[in-house]
């Protein structure tokens, strides 16, 4: 990270708009994924067996496997799903609508994204529909050229 760069915070999203708002985007893109894998480590070195299924951002995702390109179980979406969308910030529910929760591949299924919980993150129904086939960090970025 670079002395420029804000400080990390819980809220990666949020980090990678506050540097977009100073102009830097590969700064900003850099700060929320070095977010999101500081997070991801501080839960996998915890403990607690569920601790994974905890991590709140964007993800990077995982591929490959015996899972991969497939859907996810029940139990992945129901560890994964959590009331806020990662993208957006806005509050998810099961009701249909654009706020509708939807577990998104952070690697898609058609690139060889697999059905694990690391690659599992819950999204409003808009939000993962604009992502489409794109890869979390293809999604931030073009988030960043193109704000909703």
């Amino acid at each position: 990270m670079l002395a420029k760069d804000p400080p990390l915070s819980a809220d990666p999203v949020g980090d990678f708009l506050i540097g977009l708002a100073g102009g830097s985007l590969v700064s900003a893109i850099e700060s929320a994924l070095e977010s999101v894998a500081s997070s991801v480590e501080s839960v996998v070195s915890s403990a607690t067996p569920d601790a994974a299924e905890s991590v709140i951002g964007p993800k990077e995702g995982s591929a490959g496997g015996p899972g991969a390109g497939k859907r996810f179980s029940d139990s992945t979406k129901d560890a994964a799903r959590d009331d806020t969308c990662v993208f957006c910030g806005q509050t998810t529910n099961r009701e249909p609508g654009p706020s509708q929760s939807q577990i998104d591949h952070a690697i898609p299924k058609s690139r060889g994204g697999n059905n694990m919980i690391d690659n599992a993150q819950n999204t409003c129904r808009t939000c993962n529909l604009r992502k489409g086939a794109l890869t979390t960090l293809e999604f931030l970025e073009k988030m960043a050229s193109q704000p909703f």
